[in-house]
C-alpha cells in the first residue's frame, strides 16, 4: 500500500524530560557504547547503495576539515572520551585522552618534535624548547600541540609536572615566539587545557595543565613569511619527580559538515538517481511513503488519512527548495511550544488499540528491513538549551496502543524487548563555526528503556551547518534471535547517511529481544528536548519524507 503523506513522528520519544534523563551522566558511557564509525564503504547489491567511485580510488577532495578545540565554559573543548565534547567527536582510532602524530608522522609515535627534560626541581622560570618543525606543521593544520611525556627513568612511577595556564594567578601563560622572514611574532594562546581519565568535563578553566595529555593551541593567523625559528615556553608550577616533557602535533578527528564535497568518492547514489523528477519516486514499487509538502493543505490532508496518527504542532507554510525542485514544510518551536511536529506512520494492524485506524500492514507482516530518508534545514540553535530530536523510527508503540491486545498466544509485549531511536542535534560549537553535532539517541537490547539512562547516545563524525539543506537517510535491519523470545543475535544493521555519505554504522546491532518488535513506526519528530522550553523561536524546514525498501539517496539538483 502506498500513500502520499506529510509528516510523521515518535510518540514514545516525545515525553518531556527524557533528554534530560539521557544526558545526565551520559558522558561516562556514550563513547564506550557507540559502535565503530565507518572508515570505508562496503558496496553490495540488492537494495544497498552503490558509490560513484570505488572507496580506494583517487578523487579531488576539499582539504580535511578537522574538529577544532574551543576554550569556553560551555564544554566546547576536549575530555578523556571526546576530542570536542560539544560535538561529541571521539578521538581517532578509538583512543582516549588525546591522539597525536610524532616527528615521523607516526600515530601515537614516540619521536617527539622537541623535548623538555625536567630532571630536578625547575627554577622559577620558563622552560623553553625549539619547536620550529612543529610550528611549520601547525601553520598548515593548526590543531594544537600535545604536551606529552614520560618518566625520566624507565619503569618508575609517572610524576607528571604542572604548567601554568592563562587562568593561573601568576599570569605565566604559555608563550610562543615565532621569527619569520617578514617579522617577529609573539602569538596569543587560544587553548591551554588537558584531559584526564578522572574527569568527563572540559578543563579549559583550570589554572594548570599536565602531561601526558596537555594541550596548547596558539593563534597563528597573523604569521606571515617563511619560518626561521619558533620557541615554546611553559612555566612550571609543580614538580614531583624526574620527568621528560615531549611535544607532538595534536591529531584531531575529521569533522563532516559537507560530506558530499569533502568526500565525493564516497557519495552513494540510489533510487533518486534513477528518476527524472524526484516526485516520480512516489510511484516506485519499493517506495512505501513519499511525503509531498507542496502546500500546507496537502500536508494537513494527509493527517486525516487512516494510517497516520499525530499532527503538526505549529502553524506551517511551504517553501520551494529551488535547487532540488522540492517543497519543504516550515515549522517551528518556541518558548510556549517545545514540539513543532509530533506524528507517526503506523505499520501494524491493532484494531482494538487506542486509535481505531486502518493500518498499513498486519502484525507479523511489518517490515524487517527498511530505509527512511528526509531533507532538513536546522536553525542555529542559539535559542536552545539542550538540543532537538529529529525524525527516527521504532519497534515500540507504547502501552496505550496494545494494552488490550494479545500479540501472540497471550504474549504480552515488554518495552524492554523493543527498540526505538531518533536522530538529534546538539548545541552550537563556537570553535567550529557554530555547527551542531549529529548524534543518535537510541534504546535497544544493549541499552533498553529500563536502563538508568533510558537508552544511549551514539556519537557520529558529522554535524549540521545551520541553514544548510541536509539530506539524511537511515537504514534499519532487524537482528535475529537465537530462539523465540531471545536472546538477540548481534546481526542487525543500523546505518546513517548524510548527503549520501555514511557517517555512522553498526553492523552488530541488537535491536530487539522479541520477533514482534519489527519496524512498527516510521516517525518524524521535531521536538526541543528535555524538561525546559526553547529560549526563543526555532525555525525548521523538513522535506521529502520517504519510507522505502531500498536505499533512496539524495535527490538530483535541478538548478
Amino acid at each position: 500500500m502506498k500513500q502520499r503523506i506529510a509528516v510523521a513522528s515518535l510518540l514514545f520519544l516525545a515525553t518531556p524530560g527524557w533528554m534530560a534523563q539521557v544526558d545526565q551522566g551520559i558522558d561516562a558511557y556514550a563513547a564506550a557504547q557507540a559502535p565503530a564509525r565507518p572508515s570505508t564503504i562496503t558496496v553490495s547489491k540488492g537494495g544497498v547503495p552503490t558509490t560513484d567511485r570505488k572507496p580506494d580510488s583517487p578523487a579531488n577532495r576539499s582539504p580535511v576539515q578537522r574538529t577544532q578545540i574551543g576554550d569556553t565554559a560551555t564544554a566546547d573543548g576536549p575530555t578523556w572520551d571526546f576530542a570536542n565534547k560539544a560535538l561529541y567527536e571521539q578521538w581517532p582510532r578509538g583512543r582516549k585522552g588525546a591522539t597525536w602524530r610524532d616527528a615521523r608522522d607516526i600515530a601515537e609515535g614516540g619521536t617527539p618534535y622537541a623535548s623538555m627534560p625536567m630532571l630536578a626541581p625547575p627554577p622559577n622560570a620558563y622552560l623553553t624548547a625549539d619547536v620550529t618543525a612543529l610550528v611549520r606543521r601547525l601553520l598548515v593544520d593548526n590543531t594544537g600541540i600535545l604536551v606529552g611525556g614520560h618518566p625520566a627513568v624507565a619503569g618508575t612511577q609517572p610524576a607528571e609536572p604542572k604548567f601554568a595556564t592563562r587562568q593561573n594567578e601568576n599570569a605565566k601563560r604559555p608563550l610562543l615566539h615565532v621569527v619569520t622572514t617578514q617579522g617577529t611574532y609573539d602569538v596569543p594562546v587560544l587553548v591551554d587545557t588537558w584531559t584526564t581519565v578522572t574527569s568527563n568535563s572540559t578543563l579549559s578553566e583550570s589554572n594548570y595543565f599536565s602531561p601526558p595529555y596537555g594541550i596548547v593551541r596558539f593563534d597563528l593567523a597573523s604569521i606571515r613569511g617563511e619560518m626561521r625559528r619558533a620557541t615554546l615556553s611553559l612555566y612550571p608550577v609543580g614538580w614531583y619527580g624526574a620527568y621528560v616533557v615531549d611535544l607532538y602535533w595534536l591529531e584531531m578527528p575529521e569533522l563532516l559538515t559537507r560530506p558530499a564535497e569533502q568526500h565525493p568518492e564516497l557519495v552513494q547514489r540510489g533510487l533518486a538517481a534513477t528518476v527524472a523528477r524526484d516526485q516520480d519516486l512516489a510511484s516506485h514499487p519499493n517506495v512505501l511513503v513519499y511525503g509531498d509538502f507542496e502546500t500546507p493543505d496537502k500536508a494537513a490532508a494527509a493527517f486525516n488519512q487512516g494510517w497516520i496518527q499525530g499532527d503538526i504542532k505549529s502553524p506551517v507554510s511551504s517553501v520551494l527548495w529551488r535547487d532540488y525542485g522540492i517543497y519543504a514544510l516550515q515549522v517551528f518551536n518556541e518558548p510556549n511550544r517545545s514540539t513543532a511536529v509530533n506524528s507517526q506512520v503506523l505499520m501494524v494492524d491493532n484494531p482494538r488499540a487506542r486509535y481505531h485506524k486502518r493500518w498499513m500492514a498486519k502484525v507479523g507482516a511489518a517490515p524487517e528491513h527498511l530505509f527512511m530518508s528526509y531533507g532538513i534545514k536546522v536553525p542555529d540553535a542559539t535559542q536552545s538549551w539542550q538540543g532537538t530530536k529529529i525524525p527516527g523510527a521504532g519497534g515500540i508503540l507504547g502501552p496505550a496502543h496494545y494494552a488490550h491486545q494479545d500479540w501472540s498466544a497471550g504474549e504480552k509485549f515488554d518495552d524492554n524487548l523493543g527498540w526505538g531511536f531518533s536522530l538529534e542535534h546538539y548545541l552550537p560549537s563556537p570553535a567550529n563555526a557554530g555547527v551542531l553535532a549529529l548524534v543518535v539517541y537510541i534504546y535497544d537490547q544493549d541499552r533498553p528503556l529500563s536502563d538508568p539512562q533510558r537508552g544511549a547516545v551514539w556519537p557520529t563524525n558529522a554535524a549540521f551547518i545551520p541553514g544548510k539543506i541536509t539530506w539524511m537517510e537511515i537504514e534499519m535491519k532487524m537482528n535475529t534471535l537465537q530462539r523465540p523470545g531471545g536472546p538477540p543475535n548481534p546481526d542487525g544493521i543500523f546505518r546513517v547517511w548524510m548527503d549520501g555519505v555514511v557517517v555512522f554504522e553498526n553492523r552488530k546491532w541488537k535491536a530487539r529481544g522479541i520477533n514482534r518488535s519489527q519496524i512498527l513506526t516510521a516517525i518524524m519528530l521535531i521536538m526541543h528536548g528535555g524538561d525546559g522550553k526553547p529560549n526563543g523561536r526555532q525555525d525548521y524546514e523538513i522535506a521529502r519524507f520517504i519510507v522505502s525498501r531500498e536505499y533512496v539517496g539524495p535527490p538530483r539538483r535541478v538548478n
